[in-house]
C-alpha cells in the first residue's frame, strides 16, 4: 500500500472484518468461508494484490467466528412446554419503578447455553451481578411488535445476543450463591459507586447526573431531563464514551502525580493502564468505553516501549479486538456512534482547526469547537437515523459545557473517595450541584431556542452508504489537495440525493391497524394527517392508554407527518371512520368489539371481524353463532388460558379465525 494508507495496515483487516460479520448475519452460505479462505491464500502470494488477499482472509475468518457465536434460536433449544427450574448467572442487573431486569445465563436440558432477559416485578430479593439464582419460568421467544414503522424489540435483543424471555414471579426466584472471583467483585462496583452517591448530600438531579456521567448507569435520568439534553446536542455526556475516559485520564493523572514527580514515568502510565481498565470493566465493558480503553492502552504501551503512535491504527485494533469478542457490536449503536465520531475526529479535526498548536491556549479552545463539528461530521448521520432527530446548536453548547465537565466529574471522583471515607463534604456537594444547575440552566436555555434541533427525519439506511462515501472523498480531497477527491465528492452528493428520492416511502391515503397490547384493544386509524385511537379501555384508563399509545406509535405517526393522535368517543364518525359503542366501521371494514357477554345480545347488521376482547367471558362459539361474523379475532389482552381454549375451539370447529397474540392486522387503504 502507498501513504497514506501504509500508515494504517489494519485498514484491509477491520473492512474484511465487517464484510465477513454483516455476510454471516444476512445468511450467505457458510462455504462461502472456504471459497474466502482460497482467494485470500492466493492473493497473499502475488504482490500487489495482498492487502485485498488480507481482506478476503479477515472476512473469512470473521464470518466463521460470527457463525459459531451465534446465539441458539429457541426452537433449537429444549425447554418444557410449562414453567421449568434452571439455574443461571446474573449478568448484569437494572432497576426501575417496574421491579428488576436481569441479564442471565443460563442452560437448556440438553446443557446447551444461552441469553435470557427476565423481568422481576420487585426490588426484593435484592439481585446483584454475579450472583447464582435459582428460578421457576417459562421462556419465551421475545414478541415481535409487528405494529408499522415500530420498533423491533426482538431483533434488538437478538443483536444483542438474547434467546428468550420470561416474567418471574419474586417468589420464584433466589440467590443459591455469588460469584467472588476478582472480575465479578470488580463489577458489584458499580452499583456501590451510585449508592455511595446517593447517600450523600447532593440534590436528587446532581446525584442521577453524575450517576449516569460517572458509572454509566443512566436508567435514574427523568426523561424530561433527558430530553433537554438531546433538543440542545448534549444527550452525548449522559452515556459513556471516550470523552468521559479522556476526563478521568486526567483526574488520575493529577493523583498519580507524585510518579511522575519522582521520575517513575513509566510506572505512572502503567498504573493509569490498570486503573482505566477496571473503570471499564466496572461500567460493564461498553463500545465506546472499551474502545477508548484500548487506544489509550496503544498509547501508553507505545510511550512506554518508546515506539511511534498512530491514532488511526490505534481505533482499528480497538475494532478488532471488541469485534472478535463479540461480533454482535457491530450493531450496536453505542459501537456505531463511537467508532464513526472518532475517525471524523482524527481524520477532520487538523485540517479544520486554523489554530497553530504552537498558540496552545487558543488552539485548545478552538480544539472543543472544531472537534465538535468532526464528530458530528461521523456521527450526525447514525444519530439521525436511529433518533430522528438532529439539534442544530451543537456547537454553541458543547463548548462551554465540555469546559466545565472535567471540574464537576473530577468533583465526582472526589466526592466517591470521601463517601467511602464515610465523610460527607456539604461544600463539595454544594459545589457539584451549582455547576450541574449551570450546565442544565444553559442546556435547557439551548433547547429554548426556536428551531434549535431538527426532528421527525426519516431516511432509509441505504443513505448510509453514499454519505460515509462523500464524507470520506471531503477528507481525502483535504489530506491529499487532488480534484479527484472532490468529484468523487460531488458525485456521492448527488448519489445522496438521488438516493434518498428513490428510497422514500410513499404512504396510502387511509389506513388501520389493530395494536398487540395485553391491557385493551385499540385500533389505530389514521387518513391524511388525522389520526385516532379506538380504545376498549374504560374512561378511567383511556387517557394513559391515549398516552402510551402516543409514544409507542411515535414514528408510525411522525413519518406520515400526524401531529398528534386523538382519542375516539363512544360515538363518533369522521371521515371514514364511524364509531357507535361497540361498532367500529373503518374503510368499509365493520368490527364488533366484544369486551362484554351482554354485547352478543345486541342488534348488528353484518359484522366482518367480531374482535372477542378482555372482559369477555362467555363461549365463543355463541359470539359465532349469534354475530354471524366473516371471521372471529382473538385479542392479545385475553388471559392466555382462555385465549388458547377459544383458539382451540375455533379450531376444532372449523371457523375463520384468526390470533392477533401471534400477529397484528394492517389494512391498507389504496387511493
Amino acid at each position: 500500500m502507498r501513504p497514506p494508507l501504509s500508515y494504517i495496515p489494519l485498514l484491509p483487516a477491520t473492512t474484511g472484518v465487517v464484510v465477513g460479520i454483516l455476510a454471516a448475519y444476512y445468511g450467505l452460505p457458510a462455504w462461502w468461508i472456504a471459497a474466502l479462505l482460497v482467494g485470500g491464500i492466493t492473493l497473499l502470494c502475488i504482490r500487489g494484490l495482498r492487502p485485498i488477499g488480507g481482506l478476503l482472509l479477515a472476512a473469512a475468518l470473521a464470518m466463521g467466528d460470527m457463525l459459531m457465536q451465534s446465539p441458539p434460536q429457541i426452537q433449537e433449544l429444549s425447554l418444557p412446554d410449562d414453567a421449568g427450574v434452571y439455574t443461571a448467572t446474573v449478568d448484569d442487573v437494572t432497576c426501575n419503578e417496574s421491579g428488576q431486569h436481569l441479564n442471565i445465563t443460563t442452560r437448556d436440558s440438553a446443557g446447551v447455553r444461552f441469553k435470557a432477559v427476565i423481568t422481576v416485578p420487585s426490588l426484593i430479593p435484592e439481585i446483584n451481578p454475579g450472583d447464582n439464582v435459582e428460578l421457576t419460568a417459562k421462556f419465551t421467544a421475545p414478541r415481535r411488535d409487528d405494529s408499522p414503522d415500530s420498533p423491533d424489540y426482538a431483533a434488538i435483543l437478538m443483536k444483542r445476543g438474547v434467546t428468550a424471555t420470561a416474567f418471574v414471579r419474586p417468589g420464584d426466584i433466589h440467590v443459591i450463591s455469588s460469584n467472588n472471583s476478582l472480575l465479578w467483585r470488580i463489577k458489584r462496583l458499580r452499583p456501590v459507586m451510585g449508592n455511595l452517591l446517593k447517600r450523600s448530600s447532593l440534590d436528587r438531579r446532581s446525584c442521577e447526573f453524575l450517576t449516569a456521567t460517572l458509572t454509566g448507569d443512566d436508567s435514574l435520568m427523568p426523561e424530561e431531563s433527558r430530553a433537554t439534553f438531546t433538543a440542545s446536542g448534549l444527550a452525548h455526556i449522559l452515556a459513556l464514551s471516550g470523552l468521559h475516559v479522556g476526563i478521568l485520564s486526567v483526574v488520575v493523572g493529577i493523583a498519580l502525580l507524585p510518579l511522575y514527580l519522582a521520575r517513575k514515568r513509566n510506572a505512572m502510565t502503567a498504573s493509569l493502564i490498570v486503573i482505566l481498565w477496571l473503570y471499564a470493566i466496572v461500567t460493564g465493558l461498553s463500545p465506546s468505553v472499551t474502545r477508548a480503553v484500548i487506544m489509550a492502552t496503544t498509547l501508553g504501551i507505545g510511550y512506554i516501549l518508546q515506539r511511534r503512535y498512530v491514532s488511526m491504527n490505534a481505533l482499528l485494533l480497538a475494532a478488532l479486538i471488541i469485534l472478535a469478542f463479540d461480533p454482535l457490536q457491530l450493531f450496536n449503536v453505542g459501537f456505531q456512534l463511537s467508532f464513526a465520531s472518532v475517525a471524523a475526529i482524527l481524520l477532520f479535526t487538523p485540517l479544520l482547526n486554523p489554530v497553530s498548536p504552537r498558540q496552545r491556549l487558543l488552539y485548545y479552545i478552538t480544539s472543543l469547537v472544531v472537534v465538535s463539528i468532526a464528530a458530528t461530521i461521523g456521527s450526525g448521520a447514525i444519530a439521525a437515523y436511529y433518533f430522528h432527530t438532529f439539534p442544530l446548536c451543537f456547537v454553541i453548547a458543547n463548548t462551554p459545557v465540555l469546559l466545565m465537565l472535567p471540574f464537576i466529574m473530577g468533583a465526582g471522583v472526589l466526592l466517591i473517595v470521601c463517601e467511602a471515607a464515610c465523610y460527607d463534604p456539604v461544600w463539595l456537594c454544594s459545589a457539584i450541584d451549582a455547576m450541574y444547575n449551570a450546565i442544565f440552566a444553559f442546556a435547557r436555555m439551548v433547547s429554548d431556542i426556536p428551531h434549535s434541533a431538527v426532528s421527525g427525519i426519516y431516511f432509509s439506511g441505504w443513505v448510509m452508504i453514499p454519505y460515509f462515501i462523500t464524507a470520506g472523498a471531503v477528507a481525502w480531497a483535504l489530506w491529499r489537495r487532488k480534484i479527484a477527491g472532490w468529484c468523487v465528492a460531488a458525485a456521492g452528493v448527488v448519489a445522496i440525493i438521488v438516493t434518498l428520492n428513490v428510497t422514500q416511502r410513499k404512504f396510502p391515503e387511509s389506513e388501520h391497524f389493530i395494536a398487540r397490547d395485553s391491557y385493551a384493544t385499540d385500533i389505530i386509524y389514521r387518513n391524511g394527517t388525522e389520526a385516532w385511537l379506538i380504545t376498549t379501555a374504560g374512561e378511567r384508563n383511556a387517557s394513559s392508554r391515549l398516552e402510551n399509545s402516543r409514544n409507542r406509535h411515535r414514528d408510525f405517526l411522525a413519518m406520515r407527518g400526524v401531529d398528534s393522535l386523538q382519542l375516539a368517543p363512544a360515538s363518533i364518525t369522521v371521515a371514514g371512520m364511524s364509531r357507535h359503542d361497540a361498532v367500529v366501521d373503518v374503510d368499509g371494514i365493520r368490527y364488533a368489539l366484544i369486551n362484554a357477554d351482554s354485547l352478543l345480545y345486541r342488534d348488528y347488521s353484518h359484522v366482518d371481524y367480531a374482535i372477542v376482547c378482555r372482559g369477555f367471558r362467555g363461549n365463543v362459539l355463541d359470539a359465532h353463532r349469534r354475530l354471524k361474523p366473516d371471521s372471529i379475532m382473538l385479542s392479545a389482552d385475553l388471559h392466555v388460558r382462555r385465549h388458547d381454549r377459544y383458539l382451540d375451539s375455533l379450531q376444532r370447529y372449523d371457523i375463520p379465525h384468526r390470533s392477533l397474540r401471534q400477529s397484528t392486522l394492517h389494512h391498507i387503504k389504496r387511493k
